[in-house]
């Protein structure tokens, strides 16, 4: 089809993520400033979770593509890991590092090792994890061990978990309560209940437990 008769040099409507056709919602615009007041208080992690549809991987990944270059990152836009192992290794392919062939405390050292190296310089690594509701209990704890990791200048990793509201439910459960002490902001992302035209999202920020939200928006 010839997109340019419509004035547009693509689909309008892809089924991946593409940062550059972010539009500027107040809700969507609520969760990115929440992603970077965590991210400059040098926390350990957030959470952006939501049904299907509502855009929280694609307000994840436009404040990714916003960071300075020289952020260092990395980026599973499909999260699937029953082991501890599973997750370090998606680490070090996103990286570009070995990740084959090396036994789980030996992935283990390559991800401490590179998360300490680049935090010599003024930012954490940024995790970003989509999917992440597919994270077993072990690596999800593998997670909040590397977000013990810190140097001078605060802590190595900064992870941003975009999850199914399934996420959302087991951490509150009790054997999941340490990671989710570690989750400094919860984005909840939702269809409007007025309305249920696409885009028609809201989100509400806040801090985990009884402290007062963070921030509210939602769309008309």
């Amino acid at each position: 089809m010839d997109w340019s008769h419509f004035g547009l040099d693509r689909p309008a409507f892809r089924p991946a993520v593409d940062p550059a056709a972010y539009f500027s919602a107040p809700s969507h615009d609520a969760a990115r400033a929440a992603l970077a007041a965590a991210f400059a208080r040098r926390e350990p992690a957030v959470l952006i979770d939501g049904p299907a549809g509502v855009g929280k991987s694609l307000v994840a990944r436009k404040w990714l593509d916003d960071l300075l270059p020289d952020v260092p990152r990395a980026l599973l836009p499909n999260a699937y890991a029953d082991r501890p192992a599973d997750l370090l290794q998606a680490i070090l392919f996103d990286l570009g590092k070995p990740y084959q062939g090396l036994s789980e405390q030996e992935l283990r050292l390559a991800v401490t090792g590179h998360l300490l190296d680049a935090a010599t310089g003024a930012f954490p690594t940024v995790i970003v994890i989509d999917e992440a509701q597919h994270l077993s209990l072990a690596a999800l704890e593998e997670l909040r061990l590397l977000g013990n990791l810190e140097t001078r200048q605060g802590v190595a990793a900064f992870a941003v978990l975009v999850a199914q509201p399934m996420l959302r439910d087991a951490l509150r459960r009790p054997a999941y309560a340490l990671f989710a002490d570690r989750v400094a902001v919860r984005c909840a992302s939702s269809r409007s209940p007025r309305t249920s035209r696409p885009g028609s999202s809201g989100t509400r920020c806040g801090r985990p437990a009884a402290t007062p939200q963070k921030c509210s928006t939602t769309t008309p």
